[in-house]
């Protein structure tokens, strides 16, 4: 069974029983193959989808230099199909999936160390400096744990990381003794008739822990040179590559530096086309391997690449996609993929390195494309919880939708902002003269759920300081949400609250509010990128300047001359610790 995204979050292909099997390793048959598919899609109005991986390059083009192919998996693979479904993912598979765990903590181990990273950078910029290059799209491989045997298993899995990504390129194919899970946000061309799209992708940003935050790393993506250069530069390789193929003045630029957001990064992308009449082995030929993963020029970067790197890269950096009679025909660029072996499990990562790359900038970047699969996020719902006042009505209500906003925007969640406020005033029309408790859920199809009741009776009490910490790059704990399970397992029973902290020692947030310490007269809270949920209350304290930020510590803590609960429900409520504090 093949399933493909086809360049919607919701719309999906699934292709299952195929009538035939084409697959090759000798790079001699893939040019007569590929024509052959074509013939048996536009003649026999078959459907066919499949891979092709880096190493099928030289079949197109004897110019271009690979490693010899993987072992163990075809240089290319399509399966033939009579019809397909098409539909939502879980409409498609119909079925109740097993809970997969996460991969364990730290499992993902490079399989180039960081020195020999640095030592590849800076024999690239040796090339560079030289003129061979001006841009090198260097990768590496990681290696982890085999998926579950159980087909059911890795599906849910494959679920679970795309309700976190939410790409619109991705795959899940099954070939046999391997199984291929593609999340790529990258389109390699899309066909229909005459037309031809592609959507170069280059220039990555880590997403921000706050709406500030996240929209300055924005900005300066958007404004910075170096990337901008890079996505220039590939750009125009992909005008050069379509050239080749297109009818004459037809090559258009539609888009340029468009940023596009995913949970953990952003995306700098922009759009050429043409109109061509070429067949399917012309424009493999003219744009296989995608100009985003190689560099330029082409032919003298992937011997560069074939130099420096030690393995062959697979279907990494190949390309993914289905090919329909009407010559309607889209393929992925196959990044953030991951190949089941059955004992093990095998990512690869990488990023462009032009002249003022770091060494060391570098090789973080590479790392932090590798955290979609450090452990898929749990499933969850978006959560507010705002006070209601016969005085006031609804407390911060502005803010906190503004929250959730961000939120739904982050994880890809439909977020219908003026329906949720017209419902909110209409449930206020039956509130008596009471203060309430109000509670909105939002879950990742756009439905919302509204609750209230009587507000918490304990405004003052003691805590605890939890001896676990917190992983402060967790995404999750920047956002309100209904997963709790991290915040329940570290509740200090015998205290009315606990204290967090993370893995550096800093002082994080109470697990039901932030934290606010009194020093020497003046009142500081701990930044948002210690790892905390940033609070509406406490963003209004800080717009006032009631509060200032700090990165707090035990000994902080313990020189205190008072320490605060705050959060928009109870607002401040004043706590004092159970025992001696103890990290």
């Amino acid at each position: 069974m093949i399933l493909l995204q086809a360049g919607e979050i919701n719309l999906w292909y699934k292709y299952d029983h195929p009538q035939e099997i084409i697959q090759t390793s000798d790079l001699g048959d893939i040019p007569r193959l590929i024509e052959r598919i074509e013939s048996m899609v536009e003649e026999q109005g078959l459907f066919a989808v499949g891979f092709i991986s880096y190493e099928a390059a030289p079949a197109f083009d004897s110019a271009l230099s690979c490693h010899p192919p993987m072992e163990g998996l075809p240089l290319m693979y399509f399966e033939l199909h009579g019809s397909f479904l098409q539909g939502p993912l879980h409409h498609l598979l119909d079925q109740e999936l097993p809970f997969m765990d996460n991969f364990p903590p730290d499992s993902w181990k490079p399989l180039i160390s960081p020195q020999e990273y640095q030592d590849s950078i800076h024999e690239i910029h040796r090339y560079l400096k030289q003129g061979d290059s001006y841009q090198v799209n260097y990768t590496m491989p990681l290696k982890g744990p085999g998926l579950s045997s159980s087909r059911e298993a890795q599906l849910s899995f494959f679920q679970r990381i795309l309700q976190a990504q939410q790409c619109r390129y991705a795959s899940w194919m099954d070939i046999g003794d391997q199984q291929v899970l593609s999340f790529s946000p990258e389109l390699f061309f899309h066909q229909q008739g005459k037309k031809i799209t592609c959507r170069p992708m280059k220039g990555t940003s880590p997403r921000g822990n706050g709406p500030q935050e996240d929209r300055t790393q924005a900005n300066d993506l958007v404004h910075s040179e170096k990337d901008r250069a890079e996505n220039l530069m590939i750009l125009d390789m992909i005008r050069n590559d379509l050239g080749r193929i297109a009818k004459s003045g037809s090559v258009k630029v539609e888009e340029m530096f468009h940023l596009e957001a995913y949970p953990t990064v952003f995306q700098m992308v922009s759009q050429a086309s043409c109109e061509t009449k070429a067949s399917l082995l012309q424009i493999f030929q003219a744009l296989f391997p995608c100009a985003s993963i190689t560099g330029a020029p082409k032919v003298r970067t992937m011997e560069i690449i074939k130099q420096l790197e030690p393995h062959a890269r697979g279907i990494y950096t190949g390309s993914m996609g289905y090919i329909h009679p009407g010559r309607k025909r889209q393929f992925n660029v196959a990044i953030r993929r991951l190949v089941n072996w059955g004992d093990y499990s095998s990512y690869s990562v990488g990023g462009g390195v032009v002249w003022d790359s770091s060494q060391q900038g570098e090789y973080a970047e590479a790392l932090l494309k590798s955290r979609i699969i450090n452990g898929p996020l749990p499933e969850f719902e978006l959560l507010e919880t705002l006070l209601w006042t016969p005085e006031q009505g609804f407390f911060l209500l502005e803010e906190h939708l503004e929250r959730l906003s961000w939120s739904a925007e982050f994880f890809g969640f439909t977020f219908h902002r003026a329906q949720m406020i017209e419902d909110l005033r209409e449930l206020e029309k039956t509130f008596l003269e009471q203060a309430l408790r109000i509670r909105i859920t939002l879950n990742a199809r756009g439905e919302s759920e509204i609750q209230y009741g009587e507000l918490p009776e304990k405004n003052e009490g003691t805590f605890a300081l939890c001896p676990m910490a917190m992983d402060s790059k967790n995404p999750l704990l920047y956002h309100k949400t209904t997963w709790r399970e991290p915040y329940n397992m570290r509740q200090q029973e015998s205290a009315d609250f606990t204290l967090l902290h993370n893995e550096m020692a800093e002082l994080t947030e109470f697990t039901i509010g932030n934290l606010v310490l009194q020093l020497q007269g003046k009142l500081y809270t701990p930044p948002v990128s210690s790892g905390l949920l940033p609070g509406v209350f406490r963003q209004e304290l800080l717009k006032e300047q009631t509060i200032k930020q700090r990165v707090l510590y035990l000994e902080d803590l313990k020189a205190a001359e008072a320490v605060y609960l705050i959060n928009s429900l109870r607002r401040w409520v004043p706590v004092s610790p159970l025992e001696r504090c103890k990290l």
